[in-house]
């Protein structure tokens, strides 16, 4: 079994309840959503080749795979990595739900840890998945950013995800409506209050538009009546300067 992927590298997890752990991230290519804040623009279409960095948090030396890669393949490029956790993300790695499930199969027999990082709009795919996996970052898709509404698919999986570690995250942008996060926040306590949420605001370049921080404290406050455990965080590996 094969899969388009766009780069393995060592880093720093920038996100959600794993912040600041060092992790080898695995980027596949392709995906079924369209947001309007993405910052993986590249990995949306299938490359030529997969790109290898074996330094870690530098992409400075570099090294290719032809695309696509064998699981046994990917397996071999990982083992060099020493680091606990592999995150899974993309793209969207649901996309090829078979081919990540062979790998998470074998990286759990390797005593790794593994994050899956998904837009959370394919459960069917996660059912398989599931076993092998340690923890799940959800991306709750907002209709402000897709121009569609996922949350018939969030509710699902999110039903799902919750028989493993999991938490929600939802990108703030200046775009982004009260009630969607209200909505978000209903689903969460629909499945379980203590669900953490994560609000994480929109990572922008000194020219655009920054979500309004007053506004997102607010978002916040609203969600913690409710929610047990809501959070406001950065992409911190965009602080650092590091991919």
């Amino acid at each position: 079994m094969k899969a388009n992927l766009a780069e393995v590298f060592e880093s720093i997890q920038g996100e959600g309840l794993l912040i600041g752990t060092r992790q080898v991230f695995v980027r596949f290519s392709g995906c079924n959503l369209h947001c309007s804040y993405c910052d993986t623009l590249a990995s949306r279409q299938p490359s030529a080749s997969c790109l290898i960095y074996p330094q870690p948090c530098s992409k400075e030396e570099v090294w290719q795979v032809e695309n696509p890669l064998s699981s046994q393949q990917l397996l071999k490029i990982l083992a060099e990595f020493t680091v606990p956790w592999i995150s899974f993300t993309g793209g969207e790695p649901l996309l090829v739900g078979d081919y990540l499930r062979e790998v998470v199969q074998q990286t759990q027999l390797m005593q790794r840890k593994n994050l899956l990082e998904t837009n959370a709009t394919l459960p069917e795919e996660l059912d398989i998945c599931l076993p092998y996996l340690d923890m799940i970052s959800i991306d709750f898709k907002l209709p402000s950013a897709t121009g569609k509404d996922l949350w018939d698919h969030h509710r699902l999986f999110l039903d799902r995800a919750n028989s493993k570690p999991c938490y929600v995250k939802l990108v703030i942008t200046p775009e982004t409506r009260r009630e969607e996060v209200d909505q978000a926040v209903q689903i969460i306590n629909s499945v379980s209050k203590d669900i953490p949420l994560i609000l994480q605001p929109v990572t922008a370049s000194m020219d655009d538009d920054r979500a309004d921080i007053d506004t997102i404290f607010n978002y916040q406050t609203r969600a913690a009546r409710t929610l047990t455990n809501v959070r406001v965080l950065p992409q911190i590996h965009s602080c650092l300067g590091i991919p």
